[in-house]
């Protein structure tokens, strides 16, 4: 029962924006790892590249989403370094990936105005890759039809 209300307390002071997935995760282990997503600027839209060549272009984007998203995630990068953990920032999108996150941590980078979701990083398992190599059989190797009629295995022995 105190665990349910610990659970509780800590969603509702979280803002809502912690995944329930991180909140069972916080309850079996003391860390846990965490994508922190915030809510997306406008910079892109207000970019002006239509008279831009094309390089000029890729490069104009890539300093904008650059500066807007790592000014964006700044805050959740100061609470990272603050508690000594390992993170991530990157700039394609508003995400910050932060390794090792505590429940306080968690609560406070729920707790910033313009986070979206904190939500634990799922890890997926991939299949084994199987060698699905087949004997070819002489059937199976013969020329299409009409190949050997124009004489072109003849063609392509002489190179």
């Amino acid at each position: 029962m105190v665990r349910i209300t610990s659970i509780a307390a800590f969603a509702a002071s979280a803002s809502a924006t912690v995944s329930l997935r991180t909140l069972r995760d916080l309850e079996t282990s003391s860390t846990v790892n965490v994508l922190v997503t915030y809510r997306k600027g406008s910079g892109l839209a207000k970019l002006n590249i239509e008279s831009l060549s094309r390089e000029e272009r890729s490069q104009s984007v890539l300093n904008t989403l650059t500066a807007e998203n790592f000014a964006i995630t700044a805050s959740a990068v100061e609470l990272a370094k603050s508690a000594g953990v390992e993170y991530t920032q990157y700039w394609i999108d508003s995400v910050v990936a932060i390794e090792g996150a505590t429940k306080e941590l968690v609560a406070q980078l729920a707790a910033l105005p313009n986070v979206e979701s904190v939500a634990s990083v799922e890890v997926y398992q991939l299949p084994a890759v199987q060698d699905e190599t087949r004997n070819v059989i002489a059937a199976n190797s013969t020329n299409e039809w009409g190949v050997e009629i124009i004489k072109a295995p003849a063609t392509w022995i002489l190179g």
